[in-house]
């Protein structure tokens, strides 16, 4: 008789239906989806992209109390509260998106926040796409303002300014 084992922590992930899967991980340390892609398949199980969405987002193994609340800001930008504020993002821009679901991520946001910014890629691809092509934030930056005028890529490989 196979006994099932407990989870010790589980994550909502988003589906790309619009929908939410339960991401889980046992005391042995082994993954488990509740998406048919990773039920449904034949041993062994390859991790489905939800588990590796927790696996690449490190932070969101703790427990986060980080609130995303959107602003009118050039980049992600932590504040004490542990609010994140987030700059809105222009419809069909997936560099910008890219950006934020990094940044999101490297600032400790809950998963599923990061994964809205994600359009269905990994974290550990967007992480790639930004370490190549540099990261897009609003600006030139008027503080004044709390405007911007484009954008510009910054990173290490591209100090390049684009426009709107």
């Amino acid at each position: 008789m196979r006994t099932r084992q407990r989870s010790v922590k589980q994550w909502d992930v988003p589906a790309s239906s619009g929908g939410t899967w339960k991401v889980s991980v046992k005391h042995d340390g082994t993954y488990a989806c509740s998406c048919p892609a990773w039920k449904f398949a034949k041993a062994p199980k390859s991790d489905c992209r939800h588990i590796r969405m927790i696996q690449d987002n490190p932070e969101a193994l703790e427990t986060s109390t980080k609130k995303v609340v959107l602003a009118n800001v050039e980049q992600v930008t932590p504040r004490e509260n542990d609010e994140l504020l987030t700059p809105l993002i222009p419809v069909g821009d997936l560099h910008f998106a890219l950006t934020v679901a990094c940044d999101l991520a490297h600032h400790g946001a809950k998963v599923e926040d990061v994964a809205r910014y994600l359009y269905g890629n990994s974290l550990r691809r967007a992480h790639e796409y930004i370490a190549q092509n540099g990261r897009k934030i609003y600006g030139p930056w008027s503080d004044r303002l709390l405007r911007h005028d484009g954008f510009r890529i910054v990173g290490e490989s591209s100090s390049a300014h684009t426009s709107a």
